[in-house]
């Protein structure tokens, strides 16, 4: 079994992509918060437990339940995987084969009993942007944190030849040294002393970036009240997006400041998905862009996809032809197809395809985005016109 705490990488996108008998894939929302990790387990056995009865039920030999069941007592096992959740879990157990992922991305409960695994949520967690930095700040003190991709939010130690504080940095300056009769922040007295404040914390901040995020690029979300939020977003830090979140930052915590960070950053994603799906309408004239799914698929298997934005985790049960586009549906509600193979997510399938003959594919929930053309199920614009 391997438990990846990063996000899949193209080798294990493809290696997930193969066809394998009895593929089992579970998606379950967890929690890093202790009290909701056995909530977690208990979610995931059950999911699993009805997996391996729908695999019992099709008469398969023992050999391969007694393999399922070794694969799910690895799983279980795994003591530090149940104590270092994140939001969400992605099991693909199949006989002699196991992969979980630890992901900070929340998805939705779903369970897949097939030849193929369902990759679909999976690529959402690569949808989304998890790198980011925050700075709390406020009068008393100010922090720089960060949050990574698997990471919950932690804080990060600035050198201490920096000013901890307002104060500190009155008093390191000798032009400011001497006593003021109002210290709160509304003083106009202190307009002089909150910019050099500012100015101290946003080099800190830019020197400490500078050695960690040399290439730039990550946003920073800034926690403080006014009038430091403004000031500090309008002085910047060089390289970095800076989005505020206004309010007094003492008393956060890392659970916090990690809340608040994810759900900006999927803000984002979102915004950019919308981007996409406005950048393939505006080329529909040309006939770039395609939403009827039979269309999608050939185009798809043709090379001819050159984006895919894509609805989950409700998609299209049936299975996808890989060499002719050709789809089938199931009937509604049905896990197999009428001649008894396993029906699975066409939508998973064909967003695969997409990526190995080098399209970029973008998973998003139905309601967020928009557009004449988008159907809730899928859409796509492509590199040339289908004949």
């Amino acid at each position: 079994m391997s438990v990846h705490r990063t996000l899949p990488q193209p080798d294990d996108l493809s290696n997930l992509a193969q066809q394998r008998d009895h593929a089992i894939t579970i998606y379950v929302p967890t929690s890093p918060v202790v009290a909701q990790r056995e909530a977690s387990q208990i979610a995931a056995k059950s999911a699993f437990d009805r997996a391996f009865d729908s695999v019992k039920a099709g008469g398969a030999p023992r050999a391969v339940l007694a393999a399922l069941d070794d694969e799910w007592d690895r799983i279980a096992d795994d003591e530090p995987l149940w104590g270092h959740l994140s939001a969400a879990l992605a099991c693909f157990l199949a006989p002699g084969f196991s992969e979980v992922y630890v992901l900070p991305t929340a998805l939705e409960s779903q369970l897949q009993v097939a030849d193929y695994f369902d990759i679909g949520q999976l690529l959402r967690a690569l949808t989304l942007r998890h790198d980011a930095h925050a700075v709390l700040l406020s009068a008393n003190e100010w922090s720089l944190w960060h949050v990574g991709s698997t990471d919950r939010a932690a804080r990060i130690d600035v050198s201490a030849e920096h000013p901890r504080n307002l104060a500190e940095s009155m008093s390191r300056d000798p032009l400011l040294q001497h006593e003021r009769k109002a210290q709160r922040l509304g003083d106009p007295d202190l307009t002089q002393e909150l910019e050099l404040y500012v100015k101290r914390v946003s080099d800190a901040v830019t020197g400490k970036l500078t050695e960690r995020d040399p290439d730039g690029g990550t946003a920073i979300f800034v926690f403080a009240a006014e009038p430091l939020v403004s000031a500090f977003t309008a002085r910047g830090v060089p390289g970095h997006r800076l989005v505020s979140v206004h309010g007094a930052p003492d008393r956060l915590g890392p659970a916090d400041v990690d809340a608040v960070v994810r759900a900006g950053l999927a803000d984002w994603a979102i915004r950019d998905a919308q981007g996409r799906v406005d950048a393939i309408a505006d080329e529909s004239g040309a006939g770039l862009a395609v939403s009827e799914l039979a269309d999608i698929a050939l185009g798809a298997v043709a090379g001819a996809v050159d984006t895919l934005v894509f609805a989950y985790p409700d998609g299209v049960n049936g299975r996808f032809d890989e060499s002719t586009g050709r789809i089938e549906p199931a009937a509604a509600g049905e896990a197999t197809m009428r001649d008894g193979r396993p029906a699975y997510d066409v939508l998973s399938r064909i967003a695969v395809t997409v990526m190995q003959r080098g399209g970029t594919v973008i998973a998003v929930r139905p309601d967020e985005v928009s557009s004449p053309l988008w159907n809730g199920v899928a859409l796509a614009g492509l590199r040339y016109t289908l004949a």
